[in-house]
């Protein structure tokens, strides 16, 4: 058990997420910073909550990217079956098709029900 150095990694690196953002939690930091931002968007026009979404959403790109990105992506690429290199190409490749997705496709979408 102690040779599978993989599983140990990801344990640990798994925990002490999930320990700091509990921890942020208790503090008050994500209450504190729901009030904040909900406090500065409220009463804004759609074309700048537009520009956050985007922005939102960009930012979710990680997810595909890392992989130490999301819950799962530890344990797929703890097993061995996918390199490290070939993990950034995939998720760097991903990425750009996510961009174009909501670019252009989500763009047009959007001029054809009326919102841009």
């Amino acid at each position: 058990m102690l040779q599978e150095q993989g599983a140990w990694n990801t344990l640990v690196w798994i925990s002490t997420l999930v320990m700091m953002a509990n921890y942020l939690n208790e503090l008050g930091l994500v209450p504190w910073f729901a009030t904040t931002m909900g406090g500065m968007v409220e009463g804004i026009g759609w074309v700048p909550a537009l520009a956050a979404l985007v922005l939102a959403f960009f930012s979710n790109l990680f997810a595909g990217l890392s992989h130490y990105g999301t819950g799962p992506a530890p344990v797929c690429f703890g097993s061995g079956y996918v390199e490290l290199g070939a993990w950034w190409q995939l998720g760097a490749l991903i990425s750009v098709v996510n961009i174009v997705i909501w670019a252009v496709i989500g763009g047009l979408w959007w001029r054809v029900i009326g919102l841009w």
